[in-house]
This record gives structure tokens, sequence and C-alpha cells, in this order.
């Protein structure tokens, strides 16, 4: 395992240790390369929200509460799972409604951008119109 995996292996290695004294049948199916999946998939989710405090909090409460609540069996795909969530995150937090409602503004004001298309200046407006009509109809919401 790298560094990373061996470091979140022992980050949770409490609740693993306790769950499998408590129920140690429900290991009896796993294989231990399993949790260099999980461990794999637990850095890439944690490095993903790295930075953004309620994500790493709440994406924290996922993993632990997969490691508690679920059988070991289940780990690897909720895991993956938790991965792709992370990462979707990651992304959307870095968007700006702001920025991109001026941008297409930006766009669909500048008469340069459809100087070359037929009818210019009667589809500049019907996209200025689309434009603006979306952005007022979604309001605030990103």
């Amino acid at each position: 395992r790298e560094p990373e995996q061996q470091q979140f292996l022992l980050s949770v290695f409490k609740r693993l240790d306790a769950r499998s004294h408590e129920r140690p049948e429900d290991f009896d199916e796993i294989k231990l390369t399993m949790l260099t999946d999980v461990a794999a998939n637990g850095v890439y989710t944690m490095r993903s929200v790295k930075g953004m405090a309620l994500c790493e909090k709440a994406m924290t409460t996922l993993l632990q509460g997969y490691i508690d609540k679920h059988e070991p069996l289940e780990w690897s795909s909720l895991f993956k799972e938790a991965a792709k969530v992370s990462y979707m995150l990651k992304y959307m937090f870095r968007e700006s409604l702001p920025l991109a409602k001026s941008k297409f503004l930006d766009f669909v004001t500048s008469k340069d951008n459809f100087k070359k298309m037929p009818n210019a200046t009667e589809t500049q407006e019907l996209l200025r119109k689309l434009v603006q009509d979306t952005i007022a109809s979604y309001g605030q919401v990103g």
C-alpha cells in the first residue's frame, strides 16, 4: 500500500478493530486485498474534498458509516461510489455562478461573436434574449 492508503487505514483502524471483535463473522468472506481498493478509494475521496471543510466532514462521516453499518463485502462498491460523489463535489464547488452568467452575457452582447453569421443581428438578439431569460428563470440557483 502507498503511504496515503496506509494512513487512511490507520484512521479507520479503531472502527475496523472494534467491528472485527464484535462481529468477526462479518469478515469471513472478505479478502484482505479488498482493503487496498477501499483504502485507495478512501484516499481519493478525501483528497477530492480537501480544503472544503463541510465536504470533508460529510465524506468522513459517510465513509465511517459504511464501515460501521455495512457488510465488509459491500465496502469496495460503496467506497467507489463515494469516490465518484467526491469527484463531482470537487468540481461543483469550484464553479462560480456569477462568473458563468457574466461569461454568457459577455458573449451574447459582443457583436464580434456574430459578425460572420448569416442574419447576425437577429441571431445575436435571439441568443441574448434566450440567455437573459434563462438567467432570470433560474435566478441564483447554482
